[in-house]
């Protein structure tokens, strides 16, 4: 019998000694972790802030993004290379999957085509399963043909009039 307690008396000393080490120290592991880890949704508030958004806005929509690194990113770049306002970007560049492909459609057709309207622009980038290709749809017809920014990305969305 004292031979059978021995190997459980150690037992309960090792559980003791090794849930009184992981209690003890459980607190310092996520501040060691959020020292070592980039927060994207620190960098999604600090971005949108920067721009002008309101709090609330920022917080809903860094809150629910599952890239907010990448929302913040696209509002940032169509902000700052276009002239449509942060609170449409904001919209847009929530409601895509790629964010970062939307603000690289906007920004190439705003830049590559003769004075498109730029929320139309964000509306059919936005709209597009692939901003990137549709970008170069746009660009390419308006460079090699006489059509305007608006008809061509009617043409490269699919759309009939």
């Amino acid at each position: 019998m004292l031979k059978l307690l021995s190997p459980l008396l150690r037992i309960s000393a090792i559980a003791s000694i090794s849930a009184t080490f992981l209690v003890g120290t459980a607190g310092n592991f996520p501040a060691i972790a959020n020292q070592n880890k980039d927060n994207d949704f620190e960098k999604c508030a600090g971005y949108l802030q920067e721009i002008g958004l309101a709090p609330t806005q920022i917080a809903d929509a860094c809150g629910n993004s599952l890239n907010p690194q990448e929302l913040s990113q696209c509002v940032a770049f169509i902000n700052y290379y276009t002239d449509i306002t942060a609170t449409d970007a904001l919209n847009s560049c929530f409601r895509v999957r790629k964010p970062q492909q939307l603000a690289e459609c906007v920004m190439s057709i705003d830049q590559e085509t003769g004075n498109p309207n730029q929320l139309a622009v964000l509306d059919f980038c936005q709209r597009s399963l692939i901003p990137t290709r549709f970008s170069d749809c746009v660009v390419g017809l308006t460079r090699q043909i006489d059509i305007s920014p608006t008809a061509a990305m009617r043409s490269c969305i699919g759309e009939s009039n």
